[in-house]
């Protein structure tokens, strides 16, 4: 679960995750879109924050950076994202 969103006014984007989890998905299930986002074998937790900006192009896209990190092991992730937005 995400908290923020996108600033309709300026295109920034800005998000927290601070409950994400990661484990085994709950089925790979090619005609299920949530398929691969739904986490039935926890195996672990994470937290962080999204930021970037909305793109006008053709489709239109959020992109940006995270930065999430997993606070009992240590392990940080950083890097780039990018999501195409549906009609």
């Amino acid at each position: 679960m995400l908290e923020g969103g996108l600033d309709c006014t300026t295109g920034e984007f800005r998000a927290s995750a601070p409950a994400g989890v990661y484990g085994s998905a709950g089925s790979t299930d090619p005609f299920d879109p949530d398929a691969l986002w739904t986490v039935t074998l926890p195996v672990g937790m994470f937290n962080g924050t999204l930021m970037g900006e909305h793109m006008a192009d053709m489709p239109e896209a959020i992109r940006g950076e995270w930065d999430l990190m997993e606070p009992l092991a240590g392990y940080r992730c950083i890097g780039p994202f990018e999501v195409t937005l549906q009609p």
